[in-house]
């Protein structure tokens, strides 16, 4: 690489990295306001001002205020199924969830905390109107869910098994989540979601605990 090459490579990392920084201050900011004074409360002009930026910045970096809630989600959402997908064609439904979950895991580590999901989760339950549309996005994700698993089984549409792993499988991945935002300390996510999914094979296979 030319010396001219790696300026450019510098400059393309330092970019990056401003990008990130203004966009989880900007995070951190909706948060934080979002907990203090709801989320109908807050203005984007405001968050803006938290994170020292300008209007104009916000809307470069976020479409809307709702999209400071679900962008996450749904970059993450649409990271799952492509992790899914790809798993080998070998694995049963069970096990492709468990391994695309564990890749999303550490492809995602460090990109939000347990501070930040706990305002998320506690702005839900306050707020209906963001409630009923999480559980809509919920809902929404599921259903792409199944439809791989149908896919990768050769189906041309989800089938009772397709729906019931789903369920089971969401279930338990929300589980991980909630144990994670209630256990001091840092609990390695990856190694929370083995030991979900070997607890959900003991429940499903009727071994007592």
């Amino acid at each position: 690489m030319t010396l001219e090459a790696e300026r450019g490579a510098r400059t393309l990392g330092l970019r990056q990295r401003k990008k990130a920084s203004t966009r989880q201050a900007l995070l951190d900011a909706a948060l934080r306001l979002f907990d203090e004074k709801g989320f109908a409360g807050t203005s984007v002009d405001e968050i803006a001002a938290a994170a020292d930026v300008s209007r104009s910045t916000f809307f470069r970096y976020f479409g809307s205020k709702e999209s400071v809630l679900f962008g996450a989600s749904d970059e993450a959402g649409q990271l799952f199924i492509d992790l899914l997908e790809a798993r080998p064609s070998t694995e049963g439904h069970f096990q492709a969830f468990e391994g695309a979950l564990v890749q999303l895991a550490e492809a995602r580590a460090g990109t939000s905390g347990k501070e930040a999901s706990r305002l998320l989760n506690e702005l839900f339950r306050r707020d209906p109107s963001l409630r009923l549309r999480w559980v809509m996005e919920t809902d929404r994700w599921a259903s792409a869910i199944a439809e791989t698993l149908a896919e990768r089984a050769g189906r041309s549409a989800p089938s009772t098994e397709d729906r019931m792993a789903t369920h089971i499988c969401t279930a338990v991945a929300e589980e991980v989540g909630h144990a994670g935002r209630e256990i001091e300390g840092e609990t390695p996510v990856v190694e929370s979601v083995r030991a979900g999914f070997a607890r959900a094979r003991e429940i499903v296979s009727g071994r007592p605990a």
